[in-house]
């Protein structure tokens, strides 16, 4: 008899140690949860694409809904910015105030967009494709500069 009463002791105490086990487990998720471990960082700002300009800062911004650049002339003479149009996944974007901008000028392109609010929460990722219009005032031509901006929408 003393033999089952050992087995039944030792599978009590298997039980009691694999439910601590379990109890400390869910308990630990449960703090890391708390602190935002699991979380995702905001993603990193990025840009690529654009010619005869450097964008050297963006945000977009959920509760105002405006999409905000700041752009440096890389051209080597004056330009005459006429437009900045952005889409951010069919919401549209645009700035037409516009300015001239002498070689290595830097302008803040403050865009009003459709509605961010309804597409985004703070944090999410979003990529615009950005359109840059403007006159070189040498040649008077109108060219385009096209690229996208990346990150965290603030």
């Amino acid at each position: 008899m003393q033999s089952n009463s050992r087995r039944a002791q030792s599978s009590v105490e298997y039980s009691i140690i694999y439910s601590l086990g379990v109890v400390v487990t869910i308990l630990a998720i449960v703090v890391l949860w708390q602190m935002e471990v699991f979380t995702p960082a905001t993603p990193a700002k990025g840009n690529a694409g654009f010619s005869q300009f450097e964008i050297m800062d963006h945000t977009a911004y959920l509760n105002s809904s405006r999409l905000v650049l700041v752009v440096r002339n890389d051209a080597n003479n004056d330009i005459k910015l006429t437009r900045v149009d952005a889409n951010i996944e069919g919401i549209y974007c645009y700035n037409s105030s516009p300015l001239i901008m002498n070689p290595g000028m830097k302008i803040i392109a403050d865009m009003k967009c459709s509605d961010l609010v309804d597409e985004y929460q703070k944090g999410s990722y979003y990529r615009a494709n950005v359109t840059i219009t403007y006159t070189n005032l040498e040649t008077g031509n109108i060219h385009y500069s096209r690229g996208m901006v990346w990150g965290g929408v603030e």
